[in-house]
């Protein structure tokens, strides 16, 4: 039973897709690595320090995946101005950057979100401990897409 179960656990990791993760906070970064290393996943996944206004799709790559972004939503940092604009630099460089891609933004605040000027063709609300969130699905589709 330990084989097979070995077996399909490789057989996973082999299929699984390029992973690449960002984060601004260094702190963040170091912890994720270990978390990554304890997972025995740092082979699996790339990641990098980075500001949301710099995104880009990984290795330039033309080829449409998935985005998934956990912004902070001002329960644990950031001031409400300084969190609309980087809402607003997310959304930007989403439309800019990821034409033909799917995103989806974890976020406990859905006014901030609508500062990506982004509309969500679904959504989904989870919690995060006690704060309300939403997971918000989008296609983009470029420049032409406007929040409601």
């Amino acid at each position: 039973m330990g084989q097979a179960k070995g077996a399909r656990v490789l057989e996973g990791l082999e299929r699984l897709p390029r992973i690449v993760g960002y984060d601004i906070d260094e702190e963040v970064l170091k912890i994720a690595m270990g978390n990554l290393r304890r997972a025995g996943l740092e082979s699996k996944v790339t990641i990098e320090r980075r500001d949301v206004a710099s995104l880009s799709p990984p290795g330039g790559t033309k080829i449409p995946g998935l985005l998934v972004v956990n912004p902070p939503y001002g329960e644990r940092m950031g001031g409400k101005d300084d969190l609309r604009l980087l809402y607003a630099n997310l959304g930007q460089s989403l439309k800019e950057q990821f034409t033909g891609w799917r995103a989806v933004i974890f976020t406990g605040d859905p006014d901030l979100a609508k500062e990506t000027g982004l509309k969500a063709h679904k959504k989904h609300v989870l919690y995060n401990g006690s704060i309300r969130c939403e997971l918000l699905h989008f296609q983009i589709h470029g420049d032409t897409e406007a929040a409601p």
